[in-house]
This record gives C-alpha cells, structure tokens and sequence, in this order.
C-alpha cells in the first residue's frame, strides 16, 4: 500500500524531502531522546511528509512522540519552550506524545501527554517570556480528536525515527473513532455559499472541499490518500463544471495560485455533490 503512494503522489516524501526539514524532524527527535531519557519509546513522522505530498514552505512537519509515563508539569513546560525554538525552521511543527498506555486501551478521542502547533504558538510564547507553567498543571486527562487519524495514518505510513516500527507500536484504530477523526474538520462545509454575487474561493475553502473528496476516495478504497491525490481521483468523477473547480482548488491548496472566483451556486452545487457522494463519513456516529 506505501509503494502505492509513493507512485501516485506528486510532492515530496521524507526519502527525497528537503534535507532542512529533515535535519530539523531529526533534532527535534535527539532533543527528545536528550531530554526524556528512557521515558522516550518512539518518534515518528506522519503527514505529508511519510505520504510522499509535502511542499516546501506550506506543509507542517508532523511528529507522533511516545512516551512510557506520564510526563511532569515541568517537562511539559520544557518541551513546549524547546519546541517553540524547533517550530518553522524552516516548516512548522506540529507534535503530540502519547502515553504507550493509551494506545494499548485505546480510547476516543485520544488523550496525550503533550501538543505543540502553529495554533498554540502565540500563547506559548507569551507563557514561555512569563515562565508560567500553569497551563501544564491540570488534573485529569486532555484529549484530542485528531489522534485516531494520526495514528491511523502513522500506523500505515509513518517513519520511524526512534523506537519500534510504527507499525508494530501504534494500534489499529477502530473506524468509526477514523472516521469521526477524519470528518472532524470538514464540518464548516456543511453551511452554503450565501449572500455575494461571486465567492473567491482562497486556502481555507479549497482545503476543505480537498477534505471531503478524501473522505470521499477513503470511503470508495479504504486507503488513505492525501488531499491533492483524492481530489484529482474526485475530478474525475464529476461533471465537467464541477471537476474545474475542484481542480482549481487544487492549484490553491498547493501554493500555485493564490484563489479564484466562483459563482456560489456552482461551489454550493459541488460541495452538495461531495457531501451526497460521502454521506456514511458525515453522519456516522462514532
């Protein structure tokens, strides 16, 4: 199934990445190994970069981190400094660990022991300048939606950079936790194109049209492809006015073309199209 991939994607994968990014995924993986000591068990890449569709100065570099305990309020707090010096140099990280225990009683949505991203940044830095820990000093558990698909995807496709296989550490998520996982962000698609004569269809609009057309080939194949291989797989089984928009929402999610305009009944009737193409992944209970 990887050799699969690897055939059908365009963008970059970790064998062929740029080698800042993959200099940068390997210090941040010693550090952890530095620091964690023998509480560290894994480290692994998942993302666009183990499924061969990474593009230079868009695409995060994703990190999967399991540890054996239970991580301390000061660790948290080390970590989340240390990953603030790690983050866009050059891509933007984005990092979870996971407790071994929680993978072994899996459970959705999935806790973690610690979470790093572009979206957290600001506020950590801001934490970071006040050395104020108290964010990491909470009782009970977080959790994370995302993570069955995270796992999901490491499971299959990730590289392992310390510890076991991925394959032999991470488990077998059930599919409905997947599904949840994977539908989680296209839920804003649910709502029409209203108001204006003409939608300007930008990064945000066209990542989450990809998003359905990959829930969308996941449903038809059971294999996980990314955004830009479901889409064109999507293209081209729609009508031809459909079909150009998707495949320009393609160009604007890769980088090569910054947005387009697009009549609302046209991008309403293509996402009504989507959402009836793929109705099981958006009513699914988990």
């Amino acid at each position: 199934m990887q050799e699969l991939h690897k055939g059908l994607i365009k963008g970059l994968h970790w064998e062929d990445g740029p080698q800042d990014v993959v200099r940068q995924a390997l210090l941040a993986k010693q550090y952890a190994m530095d620091y964690l000591k023998e509480a560290l068990v894994g480290v692994y890449v998942h993302g666009s970069l183990c499924l061969g569709a990474f593009h230079e100065g868009r695409s995060d570099l994703d990190l999967l981190m399991v540890v054996n305990r239970p991580l301390t309020v000061q660790e948290r707090f080390q970590l989340m400094v240390a990953f603030l010096g790690f983050h866009r140099t050059p891509a933007p990280i984005e990092v979870s660990i996971m407790l071994q225990d929680d993978l072994l009683e899996w459970k959705h949505p999935a806790p973690y022991q610690f979470h790093f991203s572009d979206y957290w940044r600001k506020r950590y830095a801001d934490m970071a300048y006040w050395d104020d820990a108290s964010f990491w000093d909470y009782e009970g558990e977080r959790t994370d939606i995302d993570l069955a698909c995270h796992v999901s995807l490491a499971k299959q496709f990730g590289v392992t950079l310390h510890g076991p296989a991925a394959g032999e550490l991470f488990p077998a998520v059930p599919e409905a936790d997947f599904w949840e996982s994977i539908r989680s962000g296209a839920e804003s698609l649910m709502t029409a194109a209203e108001g204006d004569a003409c939608l300007t269809v930008q990064e945000d609009e066209a990542q989450g049209i990809l998003t359905l057309a990959r829930i969308w080939s996941y449903q038809e194949h059971g294999i996980f492809f990314t955004k830009t291989e479901a889409a064109e797989w999507a293209a081209k089984r729609l009508p031809e006015k459909l079909s150009k928009i998707l495949l320009a929402s393609i160009e604007v999610y890769g980088g090569s073309r910054s947005g387009f305009h697009c009549p609302p009944e046209s991008w309403n009737e293509l996402r009504a199209t989507m959402l009836t193409s793929c109705p099981l992944s958006l009513t699914r209970s988990a």
